[in-house]
């Protein structure tokens, strides 16, 4: 058998899902007739009772599975973008497939720079007694999840620890 990046056992990020746990790795047919292909079988830690099914010889899939970052990734990640902005687009349409392509790409600087500039847009809409639209909120909460697991994961913190860690690393040097 051909020598695989991914291990049994060992925890992976794979795309919107988060953190999975490789639970096995082995042939499998889910089609009568069909021959059996190799899959990586993903338990998520978030929703331990979904299970994902990865075939090892797609590419594209199996390119949606990385290690999670180390410590050392994620304070260059965060201090990288100190004084960088992410624009607000008034286009809805635009902003919504601009942020599904940050989604699906999972934890990076634009995914940290979108929730930020969301969370801000957010604050000033809340200032004028409006909210959010809805797709905008979903997307902010979608990525603040990702972000959460990976990062409590991997920084071995609470939830609050994490986004204080997040607040202390971001903080602008601009006065």
């Amino acid at each position: 058998m051909e020598d695989r990046k991914f291990k049994k056992g060992t925890n992976v990020v794979y795309g919107t899902n988060g953190i999975c746990i490789i639970e096995d790795i082995k042939p499998m047919r889910f089609v009568a007739g069909q021959k059996e292909s190799l899959y990586y079988i993903l338990k998520p830690c978030s929703s331990i009772s979904s299970t994902v099914f990865v075939p090892a010889d797609n590419e594209v899939l199996v390119s949606k599975m990385r290690e999670p970052l180390s410590k050392k990734e994620i304070d260059e990640l965060l201090l990288g973008i100190r004084d960088k902005d992410f624009e607000w687009n008034s286009d809805r349409r635009f902003r919504n497939d601009m942020y599904h392509d940050i989604l699906s790409k999972g934890v990076d600087r634009d995914l940290i720079l979108m929730i930020r500039c969301i969370y801000l847009k957010k604050q000033e809409l809340q200032e004028e007694g409006k909210k959010l639209p809805t797709t905008d909120n979903n997307t902010l909460k979608a990525a603040e999840k990702l972000l959460e697991e990976e990062f409590t994961y991997v920084l071995g913190v609470d939830s609050e620890e994490m986004k204080e860690y997040i607040r202390d690393m971001t903080k602008a040097t601009k006065e």
